[in-house]
């Protein structure tokens, strides 16, 4: 298990220096306008992705885990069902460019995003095989070496350029190296792909409709990473939308083990009855550990918050501070979160998820628009607050009501009040000039949107 933790951690980490860790470079290097439009045009082109991503990830990882023997076929199904849906996006995008639904200015940039993103999904998509046969050094070491090209690349051009369209283009070029070195590994480790002889459209079918809670999980879970931006973007400007996602890069970067530890434990608690004592232990040590990393990060973000911001994006970016303390507060939260989540998942409960995720969009596209004009950027955080938190206790109840052991002990309870606490006290959420200032603007808000 360590060992598996470990090579995860080591990809993640890559992941990071090409995520997270690039685009705090692209903070430092562009304007905090051009930051928020590509960071905008990003979220765009990566939620269109989710199309053909369609959740594979866990349901592969859940198939294979069961069935190494039939890993060329598993993969071949799942190939041949992301291809077809790669053309429906196509058809959709072009459709939506020809109808004049993108600005000019944007499309500039979201055009080469999209076919970067597409480009690692299908990458990503070959990666998950290594996981699921227990290869994870094999994922290591392509991550860690397209991540450090990427890096290369992507900060080069944007340092001698400073150029939005040059950098999105550049991602093609860093992204297709990476879809060229999965295709080498897979084909040398797994030996290519094994598609239905017959009945093809049937299991197409049959891929789509049983695989569609999971996409929409996927969907709704990453749209809530990208949402964010663009309803920000409506109601406050990309400047704004470079500001949160200064923060919210430090939030993305520090909770990466969550999805560590997850992909660890999903294959392991799935092969046990979600009643069997073996499934309780593993889901109380998961519980615990996500818990206590989250907690690491939260006093590391509320110790640290009126020197990290500046440290890490210079001072253009220093007026992070003041909300630095509830970007922490979310991080420790969504840990909460993951835990009770990977358990739904493992006990086959991923319909319950959708809901779950369904009400968070829900509770996104309604709270901004007074929250924004109460609170500015800062009304987008507290909103996410809220929502992992009924996350969080709606997960808790499913798993309740199923009998399914949710791994949480009275110290996990302690612990969580704890870290409220600390916030609250130390918040001025309760300034009523604040509240008041924000009022008005907010009511005339809600009166013209909705």
């Amino acid at each position: 298990m360590l060992k598996k933790v470990i090579f995860m951690s080591i990809s993640t980490g890559a992941r990071l220096l090409s995520g997270v860790i690039l685009f705090i470079a692209l903070a430092r290097i562009l304007s905090i306008e051009d930051f928020g439009r590509l960071t905008y045009c990003f979220s765009l082109a990566s939620i269109m992705t989710l199309l053909v991503d369609y959740g594979f990830t866990n349901k592969l990882l859940i198939d294979i885990g069961r069935s190494h023997h039939k890993v060329k076929y598993i993969m071949g199904k799942v190939l041949m069902t992301k291809l077809f849906l790669f053309t429906i996006l196509l058809l959709i995008f072009f459709s939506l460019n020809r109808f004049g639904f993108i600005d000019p200015l944007n499309k500039l940039i979201i055009t080469p995003l999209i076919i970067a993103t597409l480009l690692v999904s299908f990458g990503d998509f070959m990666n998950v095989a290594f996981r699921g046969i227990g290869h994870y050094h094999e994922e290591t070491k392509i991550v860690t070496i397209a991540s450090v090209i990427h890096f290369i690349l992507i900060f080069s051009v944007a340092y001698t350029t400073e150029d939005s369209v040059m950098i999105a283009t550049s991602f093609i070029v860093s992204r297709l190296f990476y879809l060229l070195l999965c295709i080498k590994r897979y084909n040398k480790i797994i030996g290519g792909f094994t598609f239905p002889k017959r009945k093809k459209i049937k299991i197409l079918q049959k891929n789509i409709v049983y695989n569609f809670t999971y996409a929409m999980d996927s969907w709704l879970v990453n749209s809530m990473a990208h949402l964010d931006k663009i309803i920000i973007n409506y109601f406050l400007g990309v400047s704004e939308v470079g500001i949160y996602q200064a923060g919210m890069n430090v939030v993305r970067g520090l909770e990466q083990l969550g999805p560590v530890l997850a992909n660890v434990y999903l294959p392991v608690l799935a092969k046990y009855n979600s009643t069997s004592f073996e499934f309780s232990v593993i889901a109380r040590k998961l519980h615990i550990q996500l818990l206590l990393t989250g907690f690491s990060f939260f006093c590391i973000i509320f110790l640290g918050k009126s020197t990290i911001p500046s440290i890490i994006y210079g001072v253009k970016f220093s007026g992070l501070s003041d909300i630095f303390p509830y970007f922490g507060l979310f991080l420790f939260l969504r840990y909460v979160a993951i835990s009770q989540g990977v358990l739904l998942t493992a006990s086959y409960l991923q319909n319950m998820r959708v809901l779950g995720l369904f009400i968070s969009i829900l509770i996104i596209l309604i709270l901004p628009p007074y929250l924004l004009n109460l609170y500015g950027i800062t009304g987008m955080i507290f909103t996410q607050i809220i929502i992992v938190t009924i996350l969080s206790l709606y997960y808790l109840y499913v798993l309740k009501n199923k009998e399914v052991p949710c791994g949480i002990s009275y110290n996990s309870i302690v612990i969580i009040l704890l870290v409220i606490l600390l916030l609250l006290v130390n918040s001025d959420i309760y300034n009523t000039d604040f509240i008041r200032n924000g009022y008005e603007n907010s009511i005339n808000r809600w009166m013209g949107i909705w």
